[in-house]
């Protein structure tokens, strides 16, 4: 039977001024995870996986302070770890189940693994606080025949301090990253750095985050026929997604986004990028869904180009039914519909909304506002927009968004505007 191996490294310091710390090196010969268990007393790092003896689920426990551990392995003491008491404990999971991460640590994956699990499983599965999953450098990917809901790294619902970074999470036929924390069992402190999702159906979905970011990320080319998102975060409060690219996400049969928010609270999205994200149906490279009392989310020095609808709307930066949201510093353009109407920045239903310094050109239209007459809320300020094919500032149900108009070319004729008016070049 091909096995995929897991050490499990035990490193007790006798230094006085170093942490102890766990380290999981995964290490895989096969596209599944099976077999048996047992223990090994190979020091880290001689490229060697050791004898494995013993029976049963070997997952035994280990204490950090120690460097014992109830499965019976021996420590040791090499040349190249002498600061160090090493136990390894070699573990290997029964019927492509997935690895399950139950104690606390940094565990770091030394090769490349592909995992078959069936629908329903996940590739690794964090059920405890305070895990860091260092990828290594690595590939995390699926191998398997499932044609759906099989995700690469699942997070359980009322952990915290958990970091997944340095590597690449691909081919998943469910989410990249599945996060799904719940109302009075949050996740919490949830960090990705410097981590590729590629491939997948989705890249993150998370629910019920309190704090973490996403950073240095790239979230590309994942999709289905269902709707797709690169970074999908609902219910969730004081979190920032920065630096992180989601390109060429794309449904085949339904509603597309790079970056999604839903009914979050104090979410930002800054120096992001979301471009050629395309869905069948409503498209948009950013987009902010509100409902009930979620408010107060910001999106800031992004740039969002070339998202595509084929039969709906599509939407540089969408503002759906949001409330005291912030858009700001950002470049929308280029974005369209084979069929639809396409918006750099939409605000349908949004209300108490900021939109400021941004730079809009190329769709149907520039900045479009739905608010009713008699009841506008949102401000737009400093905002300047060019080569949109109806309007560069629309709000067709109430008063017009107030904006100085210009010649190409001749930008210098907009000094005579105030501070916090708009600019709209002339075609």
């Amino acid at each position: 039977m091909n096995k995929t191996v897991l050490f499990i490294a035990l490193l007790a310091l006798h230094s006085t001024n170093l942490m102890s710390y766990n380290t999981l090196l995964i290490y895989a010969d096969s596209p599944q995870i099976v077999a048996t268990a047992g223990s090994s007393s190979t020091p880290i790092g001689s490229g060697s996986s050791g004898s494995s003896s013993g029976a049963g689920a070997g997952s035994g426990s280990s204490s950090g302070s120690s460097g014992t551990g109830s499965s019976g392995g021996s420590s040791t003491s090499g040349s190249d770890v002498s600061a160090y008491d090493v136990l390894i404990e070699s573990i290997m999971i029964e019927d492509a189940d997935g690895l399950t991460i139950n104690a606390p640590g940094t565990h770091i994956m030394d090769t490349e693994v592909s995992f078959a699990g069936a629908s329903g499983t996940c590739a690794i599965s964090v059920t405890v606080s305070n895990v860091t999953i260092d990828l290594n450098g690595r590939v995390l990917a699926y191998g398997g025949v499932a044609t759906s809901n099989v995700n690469g790294i699942c997070i359980s619902p009322g952990v915290k301090n958990i970091v997944i970074k340095n590597g690449t999470i691909a081919g998943f036929v469910g989410n990249g990253v599945n996060a799904p924390g719940t109302s009075g069992n949050n996740i919490h402190a949830l960090k990705l750095e410097n981590v590729t999702l590629v491939n997948n159906a989705n890249g993150f979905v998370g629910n019920y985050i309190n704090g973490g970011f996403i950073r240095n990320c790239d979230v590309n080319n994942n999709g289905s026929a269902s709707d797709t998102y690169g970074i999908n975060l609902s219910n969730s409060s004081g979190f920032t997604i920065q630096n992180t690219n989601a390109n060429r996400n794309v449904s085949t049969g339904a509603k597309a986004y790079g970056f999604y928010l839903s009914a979050c609270t104090g979410c930002s999205i800054v120096k992001s990028v979301a471009n050629f994200n395309q869905g069948s149906t409503e498209t948009a490279g950013m987009c902010i869904v509100d409902s009930g009392g979620s408010k107060s989310n910001y999106i800031g020095n992004c740039v969002s180009s070339s998202n595509k609808s084929i039969n709906s709307a599509s939407y540089g930066i969408y503002l759906n039914s949001a409330s005291e949201a912030y858009v700001q510093f950002c470049e929308a353009k280029s974005n369209m519909s084979t069929s639809g109407t396409a918006y750099g920045i939409g605000l349908i239903g949004a209300s108490n909304c900021q939109i400021e310094g941004n730079t809009i050109s190329r769709q149907t239209y520039g900045i479009y506002d739905t608010e009713g007459n008699g009841t506008e809320t949102n401000i737009f300020v400093q905002n300047t927009a060019y080569q949109n094919s109806i309007a560069n500032f629309s709000r067709p149900n109430g008063a017009e968004i107030n904006a100085v108009s210009v010649k190409p070319g001749h930008l210098q004729d907009a000094h005579a505007a105030g501070a916090k008016d708009n600019i709209s070049i002339r075609r």
